[in-house]
């Protein structure tokens, strides 16, 4: 397997008033939420009617080197961050937000924010030793009810999951006291890339898991192919 790009998205549901949203009406508090990630762009938007702050562009250190924020998103319920790169980072950069907020907050916190619910997303373009067999084959059938389907049940034990040909998908309910957010549907994908030929073996995948998960699952898929009849 040889990874062309790596997207990691994870986002943090919470408690109405956990975060201090409202401390981010102040102009000094988003200029040190600029300036601490240095995001290109940062301004106030909606998502769904509830208002949210929105940044792109940004940076972080981590691991020695700086790595990329694509998108930051801060909302009165939720915090959400899209990374180059691995799940890990977007750990990092959630790590330093709550930090960051908790420093704007008046009121003395003695723990650390719990989140009631935390998703992820992978998005990978990769290059795997494979042939075309597998897109309508009962083996890569197999493979999703063996390999990826217990993962998904582990990560989201409230998921209700559905299979469709060639794919896993789900919607999940958050189940809070604050309300019931519902989220998109969420896909588990291995497709060709549009416009490639198959010789050409360049995947699009996705899934809603941490990268370190998808990216196991693509060296099983990869160890499955190999070894499937033709």
């Amino acid at each position: 397997m040889e990874i062309k790009s790596l997207i990691s998205k994870k986002r943090m549901l919470f408690a109405a008033g956990e975060l201090p949203f409202d401390s981010l009406a102040a102009p000094e508090n988003r200029s040190k939420l600029q300036k601490e990630f240095k995001l290109e762009t940062l301004s106030w938007g909606e998502r769904g009617n509830i208002p949210m702050l929105h940044g792109t562009r940004g940076q972080f250190p981590y691991q020695d080197k700086i790595r990329s924020i694509m998108e930051m998103s801060i909302q009165p319920i939720a915090l959400e961050v899209i990374v180059d790169g691995e799940t890990e980072g977007a750990d990092c950069v959630l790590g330093i937000l709550e930090a960051l907020l908790s420093s704007f907050s008046a009121v003395e916190r003695t723990d650390k924010w719990q989140p009631r619910e935390t998703s992820h997303e992978t998005f990978c373009v990769c290059h795997l030793e494979t042939e075309s067999w597998w897109q309508l084959s009962q083996p890569y059938t197999d493979f999703l009810h063996s390999a990826v389907l217990p993962k998904i049940s582990e990560a989201y034990p409230n998921a209700e999951v559905v299979m469709l040909p060639g794919q896993v998908q789900f919607r999940l309910l958050f189940k809070m006291k604050v309300a019931h957010h519902l989220i998109a549907p969420k896909t588990f994908a291995i497709e060709l890339r549009e416009g490639v030929s198959a010789e050409e073996r360049l995947f699009w995948t996705t899934s809603p898991l941490r990268s370190e998960t998808h990216l196991e699952i693509l060296r099983q898929f990869e160890e499955m192919a190999g070894s499937a009849p033709r």
